[in-house]
């Protein structure tokens, strides 16, 4: 028999909202009144950080509904629905709407269904055997993204499409609706995603696909974060520390490998009274102070400065089995392999300058304390020789440029006795916006840059840049025809950032970020970039990218009907915010600059050439010469 309608007593969605906002109100209230919570009595109106936001709402309860009596299928599922966003790890209120059966069998963390919007539950057009006791229903949304079972957040190109999921329902012996059969995991409106749960970078180091750690010098592996999603209510050191015990996501899986050996398990995490951390550790015996054991303390450190926001958190690990702690990392220490500090001259950000490409052609550096730019040492400031765009390498000590026709990389030391190099010749003919990329420098010292030709783009990488050098041919297979417009490399050598195009240069440029998995041996390495992921799926009309943190991106574009501007996007696609810490924004921004070193400010420039810098007040502020094209090493 087929069901295009609500049977006798289906009922209808609503009418659930007002119990669940009167639990909500009334545990605010709560809050309110045992001071947990206040309201400003005035100040500006300010632009909001999601994730501020977000930890602000943590605040406020949730508490989940259990079904009502003789309620019937559609409200039943919405009240199911529901229940799943309330503050209750164990779904105790959300199962009681499942069969016995069903109950057992459901995995609420296999994963999540991410919509642009609370579903709506309606009758499906389904055949059932007997409409008396068995209906079928089913929700329709538009899907955005989703997380995998790791926690690993996937977004989806555009407006992500429409997506249905089906509910079977059975009435019992006492006469009482409950769902029978349903997907595994959870189904969250964003807004209820970014209530719920919190983003967590968690450090892993960098490797060949199947071989060992990748080291900068002997004992110095690299870290690459992982970007996964916790639970707000859970206690986030513990959550953290026990995911990172887990191992890394599919997707970054082969190219990084943890310290952790495989079987280690969480015993607890426990807050000393100095703030450090005790973690004790249960399946992998540690060695008294042993190197092994100082780098999974690392791991777990910056793990928790990322995720706490503490500047040095002091990390104490033993295996409880003998007495006392096997080693101590603190924060500073374990910054020794963060690939966002590796050969930067200052941790802090205070000396790092920024690059750009003068009106004259130069490349200039200006300094933080600085209001005006001066040319580069050496043959790249001396304007012999005229550039569009520049890339400079974290140590500050060397530099790739791309001529003004797009059709030549030079590469030259910054020192003023240097000698230029033509290292690279575009295979470009005549095509209008074809040629090189602006280069990018990873921690690693590689140079990264693609070359658009009429046939789509290649990937290139000059493992040890060098007069006398040859650039490697990167496999880019997802790619197909579409023309790379930017390109910029992550700290970590691990992952690439790509601004792509159709191949005719038709609709909006898209973000893309890959992973580069590196296969046979550190000195015979294969190169390829695939599992290329959307982010900023949000916006339009992009024009730049730059990393700014160890899984976002300052991405210069608009969302519908607003102006361009510049957002922080995350690069599995979660979230796009214009960030608080930019301030008011100079009107037509072109370009952005930003870095992965922590405490270095954004420059954007405009379109009719004119360069900004933010101040650490977050004032933007005017700087000379005009230009274009600015960036900062990396």
């Amino acid at each position: 028999m087929t069901h295009r309608g609500t049977p006798p007593g289906a009922g209808t969605a609503g009418g659930r909202s007002g119990r669940t906002a009167a639990a909500v109100v009334a545990v605010a209230l709560a809050l309110l009144a045992a001071g947990c919570a206040t309201m400003p009595s005035s100040g500006p109106v300010q632009g909001a950080d999601q994730s501020q936001n977000s930890d602000q709402n943590a605040q406020v309860r949730v508490l989940g509904q259990k079904p009502l009596a003789n309620e019937e299928p559609l409200p039943l599922v919405s009240g199911f629905l529901e229940a799943t966003t309330a503050d209750d790890a164990a779904y105790a209120a959300a199962k009681d709407y499942l069969t016995p059966a069903e109950r057992h069998s459901w995995r609420p963390g296999a994963g999540v269904t991410v919509l642009d919007s609370a579903p709506t539950p309606s009758p499906a057009d389904s055949v059932v055997p007997d409409a008396t006791n068995r209906y079928r229903v089913q929700i329709t949304g538009r899907l955005v993204g989703q997380v995998d079972s790791d926690g690993a957040y996937q977004g989806l190109a555009g407006s992500g499409h429409d997506v249905t999921l089906k509910y079977d329902l059975v009435r019992g012996k006492d006469k009482q609706w409950r769902i029978a059969s349903m997907p595994h995991g959870l189904v969250l409106a964003s807004d209820d995603f970014q209530r719920i749960y919190r983003p967590a970078n968690l450090f892993y180091y960098t490797a060949v696909e199947g071989g060992g750690l990748r080291e900068l010098s002997p004992g110095r592996p690299l870290t690459v974060a992982d970007r996964i999603y916790l639970r707000r209510r859970d206690d986030p050191a513990t959550a953290a520390v026990a995911a990172l015990l887990r191992g890394p996501s599919d997707w970054l899986a082969p190219m990084s490998r943890s310290a952790f050996p495989v079987g280690t398990r969480l015993n607890r995490v426990t807050l000393a009274d100095d703030g450090s951390y005790n973690v004790v550790l249960r399946g992998a015996p540690l060695e008294q102070d042993g190197s092994s054991c100082r780098l999974m303390g690392a791991q777990i450190a910056l793990s928790l400065a990322d995720l706490t926001n503490s500047a040095d958190p002091v990390v104490r690990l033993s295996d409880g089995r003998s007495k006392g702690t096997a080693c101590t990392v603190s924060g500073g220490a374990a910054k020794r392999y963060a690939s966002a500090l590796a050969g930067v001259p200052s941790a802090n950000g205070s000396d790092i300058s920024q690059y750009y490409v003068d009106t004259s052609g130069r490349i200039v550096s200006l300094l933080p304390a600085q209001g005006s730019a001066t040319p580069v040492p050496g043959p790249l400031g001396a304007g012999h020789a005229k550039f569009a765009s520049v890339g400079v390498r974290r140590d500050e000590q060397e530099a790739a440029a791309v001529s003004t026709d797009g059709r030549r990389l030079y590469l030259a030391d910054l020192d003023a006795h240097a000698d230029l190099h033509e290292v690279a010749v575009s295979g470009a003919r005549g095509k209008s916006g074809a040629g090189f990329t602006a280069p990018s420098w990873d921690a690693w010292n590689e140079l990264w840059f693609a070359d658009s030709t009429g046939h789509g783009s290649q990937v290139y990488v000059f493992p040890s840049p060098g007069a006398d050098a040859k650039p490697i041919a990167v496999s880019v297979p997802e790619l197909g025809g579409r023309r790379i417009v930017a390109l910029r490399a992550a700290a970590d050598g691990s992952r690439l950032a790509l601004l792509v195009r159709s191949s005719s240069g038709s609709g909006d440029p898209q973000v893309l970020v890959g992973r580069v998995v590196r296969t046979g041996s550190e000195q015979h390495t294969g190169l390829a970039v695939d599992q290329l992921r959307p982010a900023a799926t949000q916006l339009g009309s992009i024009s730049a990218i730059a990393w700014s943190g160890p899984n976002q991106l300052m991405v210069v574009g608009q969302e519908t009907g607003t102006l361009q501007q510049v957002f922080a996007v995350d690069a599995d696609g979660s979230r796009a915010v214009v960030p608080q810490t930019l301030g008011a924004m100079p009107g037509g921004v072109r370009s952005v600059a930003a870095s992965e070193v922590p405490k270095v400010l954004a420059a954007v420039d405009s379109e009719d050439g004119t360069m900004y810098r933010q101040d650490v007040s977050g004032i933007w502020h005017r700087t000379t010469p005009g230009g274009t094209a600015p960036v900062y090493p990396g």
